[in-house]
């Protein structure tokens, strides 16, 4: 079953600025979402937020207005790191596959109520 991810972006807490390089709206936060799906039906998903390692000088420096969402998706992904990230996306696919394939069911009815008794 092959199961494909997809980020949003719920929210940038910013810094307003001047910064000492005179920088303005500088991104200190991400909130997150990583949705995962086999296409079938069956759905998982993380949130949670992470703080944007701070821009050094030398760096390229990007203003709010042309932040792109692959470039907060990077920042994200270098935040989380490389293991943090492998492990939120095994955690959704043994979601995802438990959903397709239940290995656990919750019965509400208790066997001696079956038959009405």
């Amino acid at each position: 079953m092959a199961i494909s991810y997809t980020w949003q972006f719920e929210a940038l807490k910013v810094e307003l600025g001047p910064n000492a390089d005179d920088h303005t709206d500088i991104v200190l936060n991400i909130n997150w979402r990583l949705n995962a799906s086999d296409g079938l039906g069956h759905n998982a998903q993380a949130f949670a937020t992470v703080s944007v390692k701070p821009w050094e000088d030398g760096e390229p420096w990007i203003p709010y207005a042309d932040i792109q969402e692959s470039d907060v998706e990077g920042w994200t992904q270098e935040a989380l790191g490389e293991n943090e990230l492998a492990a939120i996306k095994a955690r959704l696919d043994r979601n995802v596959e438990e959903q397709a394939t239940p290995t656990h069911e919750t019965y509400y009815t208790m066997p001696w109520d079956e038959d009405g008794g």
